[in-house]
């Protein structure tokens, strides 16, 4: 299945917001993280700071009911409110999955702490996933989203 440009209604797209450059945005996060070299087909959002990229979220692997999100930042402070309401409705709304998973590194603290602060559920671990490390898979489903209102379609 085919994963298509990122939508976000107007009301939703604060300024720093990056939706249309998919490509660049997977490229700057899979540099960020040691065990990607890419991520194949994939839909990205950005957060730009003064023209400079300062976090990304990329999905890949979607599966129709399922989607992977892999992220990266320079700061732990890259997201708003909105932003993170344009994270998640693009998998729950637009795309219409049930399910996005995450897979991280158990030494990747900050990530971890992330994905929970937004909601994810770790979900259990995946003994020397990342060679020399551990991997967490943490997932959210659609009803656990907070960054959502429940009930919402795509429209």
């Amino acid at each position: 299945m085919a994963v298509g440009p990122v939508r976000v209604p107007a009301r939703e797209n604060p300024l720093n917001l990056v939706l249309n450059r998919s490509d660049e945005l997977a490229a700057w996060v899979a540099r960020r993280i040691p065990h990607v070299d890419s991520f194949g087909q994939c839909a990205a959002i950005g957060v730009e700071r003064g023209g400079e990229c300062v976090g990304a979220v990329v999905y890949h692997e979607y599966r129709g009911n399922d989607i992977q999100l892999s992220c990266a930042a320079t700061s732990p402070r890259w997201l708003s409110r909105a932003a993170l309401r344009s994270i998640f409705a693009y998998p729950f709304i637009q795309l219409q999955v049930d399910r996005v998973t995450a897979f991280t590194p158990a030494r990747a603290r900050a990530t971890r702490q992330f994905l929970e602060s937004t909601g994810f559920i770790q979900e259990g671990i995946m003994r020397r996933g990342f060679d020399d490390d551990d991997c967490v898979v943490y997932g959210m489903l659609r009803e656990e989203c907070k960054w959502i209102e429940q009930g919402e379609n795509h429209g």
